[in-house]
């Protein structure tokens, strides 16, 4: 936004106006303050001229000294209400000066001779006055008609009291007319200075929320540019991740590369969570004639886990061409390419991998660590195997040689291997609760009889079914192997 900053200006800049606003408040609310320091200051102007007033022309009356020194606590009580607004005190000092304003008013109405007082009409403002600092209206609509009522009392039903109240004072006619002329002058310039209150502080508002607006606009105009580069942005990413998607289809296994050997019935499956998977899987024959076969999973998922799958099955495939042999022996040079173009992303990122080579005989070598191999007897029973202790993760650490190992297993006549992703053990139903390695094996158990993909199908089915219209937040890769007929090293099935 280049900077900008919207809603209230600064006003930090000393100003009495200003007491009690702090940056965070909104306009109205920096309105309503400036209104109500408003008042008081003008309050005070006015308490302070009259009361010297009073004191100079009148000073020798009664009724003079105690105007006078009404209009001097006058002016002590609305500079007080400055230095509550200063400390932050606003709901307090809004009602303070409206109250205060109200019996001050009513004070002088009694010493400048009560019903004949030129003060009396000044209590037409409470209203407004009420309106101005946002307090209730209908109230100080209220005190106005009592003290307007308690004067009219006083004047009609007891005259004595206010003849007693008007002769103390000593308002002579000269006096009634010096107050008289006082109002004159004094009314106008009230009612001119509270209007000049309420219309400044609105119009001021008013401007400020032009310059708000106005910085809104251009705001909004930057954005609408910035959504239009980021939709132009958007599409590109598309495009180049449907690009990536399209290539990581292209490198995986297609369905005559997994015909391998005769004597394995193989069935592969990789399902992203996101338009680039992590997950990696790989079907194919090594340099010296024997299946490798190879699963992975890269933490994450998206672009940067997809680039490293590619980068895993591009090594291991010219690894593959070059004469290893033994799959223990690919690990150190994987992790040893695979740790350095992580580096040089910058992505804390790794893997799991392992590999499975088969050496006729239905003879397995295995080594990497990933997850647990589910392989499923011919009778039904199972059994899991664990490859934590075969291996290390891929590209954590620049190297691996000493953690790798290897197992052999042989699997029987129709026997069945599962090799699969974290993602299909715990993929989560609406309820939270996981699809797991029991039902796995169940449906293992149930379709064994059946060819591999029939078998896959079945389990993608009833993994698909479980986790219904739960969002899937993991890349789902299944690789199945069921052993056919086995020949005898005389060839002779």
């Amino acid at each position: 936004m280049g900077g900008k900053s919207f809603g209230v200006p600064n006003f930090r800049k000393f100003s009495l106006l200003n007491w009690g606003i702090q940056n965070q408040k909104d306009l109205n609310h920096v309105r309503l303050v400036r209104q109500i320091n408003g008042l008081n200051l003008f309050y005070t102007a006015v308490a302070l001229s009259v009361g010297i007033i009073s004191f100079t022309v009148l000073g020798k009356l009664p009724g003079g000294q105690f105007l006078g020194y009404i209009q001097m606590g006058a002016t002590l009580f609305y500079a007080q209400n400055l230095l509550l607004a200063r400390l932050g005190k606003i709901r307090l000092v809004k009602h303070l000066t409206i109250h205060g304003f109200e019996w001050h008013l009513f004070l002088c109405a009694i010493v400048t001779g009560m019903w004949f007082s030129p003060v009396l009409l000044v209590i037409v403002l409470f209203p407004l006055l009420a309106a101005l600092v946002e307090v209730s209206i209908l109230m100080h609509l209220g005190i106005g008609l009592l003290q307007f009522s308690l004067i009219l009392l006083v004047h009609f039903v007891a005259p004595d009291v206010e003849a007693s109240i008007v002769n103390y004072m000593q308002l002579s006619e000269v006096t009634s007319v010096v107050l008289r002329v006082m109002g004159l002058f004094y009314f106008p310039f009230m009612a001119a200075g509270i209007m000049k209150i309420i219309f400044s502080e609105n119009l001021r508002q008013r401007k400020n929320l032009k310059k708000t607006y106005t910085q809104l606009e251009s705001a909004h105009d930057q954005l609408r540019e910035y959504a239009d580069r980021l939709k132009d942005e958007s599409v590109r990413l598309r495009a180049e991740l449907n690009v990536a998607k399209d290539i990581q289809k292209m490198v995986l296994p297609h369905e005559h590369e997994l015909h391998v050997s005769e004597d394995l019935d193989i069935s592969c499956l990789m399902q992203a969570a996101d338009e680039v998977g992590g997950d990696y899987y790989d079907v194919l024959k090594a340099s010296d004639g024997n299946p490798l076969i190879a699963i992975g999973d890269v933490t994450g998922h998206g672009l940067a886990s997809g680039l490293i799958m590619l980068m895993a099955q591009t090594t291991i495939r010219t690894l593959s061409e070059n004469g290893y042999k033994s799959p223990e022996k690919y690990f150190n040079r994987i992790n040893s390419v695979l740790h350095s173009n992580i580096q040089r992303l910058k992505e804390d990122r790794n893997m799991t991998l392992a590999l499975l080579q088969y050496r006729n005989n239905g003879v397995f070598r295995i080594s990497g660590q990933h997850e647990s191999v589910i392989i499923i007897r011919s009778n039904g029973e199972s059994e899991i195997f664990d490859t934590m202790e075969l291996g290390f993760f891929i590209g954590m650490m620049p190297e691996i040689d000493d953690y790798c190992g290897y197992h052999d297993f042989q699997l029987g006549e129709d026997d069945l291997m599962l090799l699969y992703s974290d993602g299909v053990t715990e993929a989560e139903n609406e309820a939270g609760e996981q699809f797991g390695q029991e039902r796995v094996i169940s449906v293992l158990q149930h379709y064994r009889e059946q060819d591999s993909k029939s078998i896959r199908s079945h389990l993608l089915r009833k993994l698909y079914n479980f986790i219904g219209n739960t969002e899937i937040f993991d890349d789902i890769t299944i690789l199945i192997i069921k052993m056919r007929r086995i020949k005898d090293v005389s060839g002779n099935k």
